[in-house]
């Protein structure tokens, strides 16, 4: 009687060798398997927000790699917090046992790379690496979900510098202390008060890098996953500024800015210029053509992505400006975009201009060329022309036929 050969088993396979129930050999960016049939390989990504399941290691996020799925609209004026529930599952039995843990040396490395690295990838400027230095990490020792935060922003500092080995060790951790920080954070989010509110500035802002930085698109990616990801990280932004608004009129929140307004900065260069009053004309020939297009509400949405470009301008090593225009973005665009509405993407892969100038934050590479090139790969080729301002800027003219 023959006896089955054991092998080892592939858990960090792509999808396609799963579903064909075959062992994945794990070369990146595609298997041999995947190469000898000709087809696309997929990896599964840690997505935007994860958990630890407890029992079955770490769940992926049910937006990750999804080519038809949409996020669904925020429930609620707290768009934040219902995004946490959301995504959250019962979290009592993660958020029981992190009170007065001593550091394991593997987290005291990442608390040392925190201090003398990854501060300095994540603030513009010295008087925001003097704040991360004193008031963020000095809150961090009394809110245990702000502490798992910065664990997790640090360990994915490390995946960004490391070989295969490490990033798939330093992303496991990250998702790790993320999800532990996200169990802790959910009840704060219910009564933001003086003790917790700078501790929630910080981890909400270390949630919306630590969700770039794990759903960071292939440069020449072609599936909607990097938009659908791009939208959950608006909602989040959103959600944010909400509990700002709510929060801090009624908290002194020392050093740390919450109204996330900047000042006009410099004149918008002539190319881009041009390329906003291409995009106004376009919006309003869209109008003569389609009675539902309407044109006041795009102008708008154009308008403040004008205005964003001008705050970055005034800004210019401030990657955190970027945000500004998904808090200002009404559910109304969002929902165009998850829709996939041809105009809406056109207007977004202006955007993606804006991405590719921070493209040197490592939480942020790859976005502006792997979000522009998914739009345009699934755009109609009547609209493909109105993109050509952004791929010139992006540097990939030559490459979208790839």
């Amino acid at each position: 009687m023959k006896t089955r050969r054991h092998h080892t088993k592939s858990r960090q396979g792509c999808k396609q060798c799963k579903q064909r129930k075959v062992k994945c050999d794990e070369q990146k960016p595609q298997c041999n398997k995947c190469k000898i049939r000709c087809i696309e390989c997929q990896y599964p990504t840690p997505g935007s927000l994860t958990w630890p399941d407890g029992h079955h290691g770490l769940q992926e996020s049910k937006y990750s790699n999804a080519q038809d799925v949409t996020p669904p609209p925020p429930n609620g004026s707290l768009a934040l917090l219902e995004s946490m529930k959301n995504i959250c599952p019962d979290s009592s039995t993660l958020a029981t046992d992190n009170k007065a843990q001593a550091l394991d040396h593997e987290s005291l490395r990442l608390l040392i790379n925190w201090f003398t690295s990854t501060i300095y990838t994540v603030a513009c400027d010295d008087k925001s690496i003097h704040t991360t230095q004193t008031v963020i990490s000095k809150a961090a020792m009394s809110h245990d979900f702000l502490m798992h935060g910065i664990l997790a922003l640090s360990a994915l500092h490390l995946a960004d510098q490391g070989d295969d080995t490490e990033r798939a060790k330093y992303s496991t951790i990250a998702l790790h202390h993320h999800g532990r920080g996200l169990a802790l954070y959910q009840p704060v989010l219910e009564d933001i008060n003086a003790s917790n509110l700078v501790a929630s500035l910080g981890f909400s802002s270390i949630t919306i890098m630590c969700t770039f930085a794990l759903s960071r698109p292939m440069k020449r990616a072609k599936t909607l996953a990097p938009l659908h990801e791009l939208l959950n990280i608006f909602l989040l932004i959103k959600g944010w500024y909400e509990v700002l608004r709510v929060a801090a009129p009624k908290h002194q929140t020392g050093s740390i800015s919450v109204d996330g307004s900047i000042e006009d900065g410099p004149e918008i260069p002539d190319a881009t210029r041009i390329a906003l009053e291409s995009l106004h004309e376009l919006n309003r020939v869209e109008g003569q053509h389609d009675v539902n297009h309407d044109v006041d509400f795009h102008a708008e949405i154009i308008d403040s992505l004008a205005l964003t470009l001008k705050k970055i301008l005034a800004r210019k090593n401030d990657p955190h400006v970027l945000g500004t225009w998904g808090k200002e973005l009404p559910h109304r665009f969002i929902t165009l975009l998850m829709d996939h509405n041809s105009f809406a993407l056109v207007i977004l892969g202006h955007y993606c201009a804006l991405l590719h100038q921070f493209g040197a934050a490592w939480w942020l590479r790859d976005w502006g060329c792997g979000l522009l090139h998914t739009i345009w790969h699934n755009l109609d080729s009547a609209s493909k022309p109105s993109l050509r301002w952004a791929q010139e800027l992006v540097g990939i003219e030559d490459a979208v036929d790839v």
